[in-house]
């Protein structure tokens, strides 16, 4: 198959550190929307700072074409699914940047126990409700891997673990974000015995392995060493465990990206997206089906693709976003790729991967 066009590079044309957000938002209007993760709630009319959302989705499936919603600070724990073309999602706007808004894939765990010397343990409670608890944990432990790891959704050497260190200890990489990855070991054993001095030269906060039932290979419980001291139950920020495949996925979690019919036409500004456990080749990100624009937008920290323009598509494989800007785009830490995918006329300019 020939790719109509990949993409339109212009990356690092003129890129800068600031960002380039709009004057504050007038906080009345019929079109403008506003959702605040600390003090909103999802009963609410939503049209003002004092009755705003509390999720990003409640938006995202309230929401009609020219409607705005500004969302103020905080990490999202959620999927967005939005569900009609036209909207604009952007971070709340101040005089010279944008709040920090962060979506997460992840979810904080607590609940952990000493295994031995300084090996924690958590267990997958297979009474748990993933699907409400999680919002799709990409490890469900009802579904066994294949022998070759190739069953949909089962990647777990490649599970997404961090923790949300918020200081940075002496003589480690100060680059990171708050939220730093662990490395997967391939054994008990191996995670035992692997150097705790290595792991910080390699700017590791720790490592994990995941130990699965010898009859069907389904998750048991994720067993962890951290390079911070203490019982990780008594942090300031408790470890977390990627738990979605998507963050932004227009209509739908089990949507084609990029297909004709799925919404498009979507603003995305000054949103920072993390954590998300998706497959690989899968993307964390979609814009939608055309005529997306990303502005100061950051894709990081994902286990297969940053931004996925169309998705896995064996039924369509004609299907492709089309128009689509990327403007001031930060891909990084990705697993894979920061951007895949076929996009007709699509451009990504000043930006950074």
């Amino acid at each position: 198959m020939i790719l109509r066009l990949f993409l339109l590079l212009a990356v690092l044309a003129a890129w800068g550190s600031s960002l380039h957000a709009q004057a504050p938002p007038n906080v009345t209007g019929d079109t403008v929307y506003f959702v605040d993760g600390n003090t909103g709630r999802d009963d609410n009319a939503g049209q003002t700072l004092d009755t705003a959302w509390k999720t990003i989705n409640k938006a995202a499936q309230t929401l009609q074409a020219g409607d705005v919603v500004y969302i103020r600070s905080g990490i999202y724990y959620e999927s967005v699914y939005p569900a009609n073309s036209g909207v604009t999602y952007s971070a709340y706007p101040e005089a010279d940047s944008y709040d920090t808004v962060v979506i997460s894939g992840a979810a904080p765990v607590t609940g952990w126990i000493r295994d031995a010397g300084d090996i924690w343990a958590w267990d997958w409670n297979p009474a748990d409700d993933w699907d409400t608890k999680y919002g799709w944990f990409n490890i469900p432990p009802q579904e066994g891997a294949t022998t070759n790891g190739t069953k949909a959704h089962i990647l777990r050497r490649e599970l997404l673990f961090a923790d949300q260190q918020r200081e940075v200890p002496t003589g480690t990489n100060p680059s990171y974000f708050d939220g730093h990855m662990l490395v997967p070991t391939t054994s008990r054993a191996h995670l035992k015995t692997v150097a705790l001095d290595t792991l910080a030269e390699i700017s590791s906060y720790g490592a994990f392995f995941v130990e699965t039932d010898p009859a069907d290979r389904s998750p048991i419980r994720i067993l962890a060493r951290f390079l911070r001291d203490g019982d990780p139950n008594a942090w300031d920020a408790p470890p977390v465990i990627a738990a979605r495949e998507h963050l932004f996925w227009p209509g739908g979690r089990d949507a084609i990206c990029g297909a004709a019919g799925t919404p498009g036409d979507l603003t995305v500004r000054g949103l920072i997206f993390r954590h998300a456990n998706s497959r690989g080749q899968d993307g964390a990100v979609c814009p939608g089906d055309r005529g997306a624009l990303f502005e100061d937008v950051t894709v990081e920290h994902t286990n297969g693709v940053g931004i996925d323009t169309n998705g896995p598509n064996p039924e369509n494989i004609g299907d492709a976003g089309e128009d689509h800007t990327f403007r001031r785009v930060t891909l990084q830490y990705n697993g894979q790729t920061g951007i895949s995918g076929e996009c007709d006329r699509c451009t990504l300019v000043d930006s950074k991967l």
